[in-house]
């Protein structure tokens, strides 16, 4: 029974997935509307260094496991587990918490953990340097961060993995698809001048029009249905 409500909610996430993505895409209209080359050339410069990495050099592994174990114990941390060992190795790792959910498992496919840790690091210096100079830098840590965030979660999604296996592939590659959009909104929050209001309104409007669609589309179905119910009766 739970494997089947799992699949529901999944399917559920869905509309869910399309309205985070409309939120995105419009908040980074906002934000890049005027003035926004900086932004689309840093992170360009970043993705294109990340492909120049992946193509040229040995993909770097170890450094992803670490990011993956890390994440797991990070958001293990935010819902009270305490953690009692970590392994990382280039062959694979592991991290031992006193209780886990849906998100401490699922995190390390979600949380871009080396972009979230380029804009806090960004964040701290700025309360202390003026880094307006470094700023193209800074977006092109953000756009490299990003790439290899991406580049090995769909590398590993590619593969069997236990941690997808544990809720069922439906509800987790959609609630990651979900999350991942949240994260970016977020991470566009951070870096671009929209707030975080404006996104929470975007996402909510977004997510009340998929609804909305959803449900004419759910009627339509239902009538369609009944009509032919009826018509075999008759």
């Amino acid at each position: 029974m739970l494997q089947y409500l799992r699949v529901l909610l999944g399917l559920l996430l869905w509309p869910c997935c399309f309205a985070a993505a409309r939120a995105v895409y419009k908040m980074l209209a906002a934000g890049t509307g005027a003035g926004g080359e900086m932004f689309w050339l840093g992170t360009g410069i970043g993705l294109v260094l990340w492909i120049a990495v992946f193509a040229f050099l040995p993909a770097p592994v170890k450094s992803y496991v670490l990011a993956h174990e890390l994440t797991h114990a990070l958001w293990g941390h935010l819902f009270g587990a305490a953690i009692l060992g970590m392994r990382v190795s280039r062959k694979g790792g592991s991290v031992s918490l006193t209780e886990s959910n849906v998100f401490v498992v699922l995190a390390p496919y979600f949380f871009p953990f080396y972009a979230v840790l380029v804009v806090c690091f960004h964040a701290l210096l700025s309360i202390f340097f003026d880094l307006d100079k470094y700023h193209l830098a800074f977006l092109s840590a953000v756009g490299f961060t990003l790439g290899f965030h991406f580049f090995f979660t769909v590398s590993v999604l590619a593969t069997r993995q236990s941690d997808i296996e544990l809720y069922g592939k439906i509800f987790s590659y959609s609630l990651i698809c979900f999350m991942n959009l949240l994260a970016i909104g977020l991470l566009i929050v951070a870096i671009l001048p929209v707030s975080i209001m404006q996104f929470a309104g975007a996402l909510w409007a977004e997510l009340l029009q998929a609804w909305m669609v959803l449900r004419v589309w759910a009627l339509y179905l239902c009538g369609r249905v009944a009509a032919s119910a009826a018509a075999l009766r008759s």
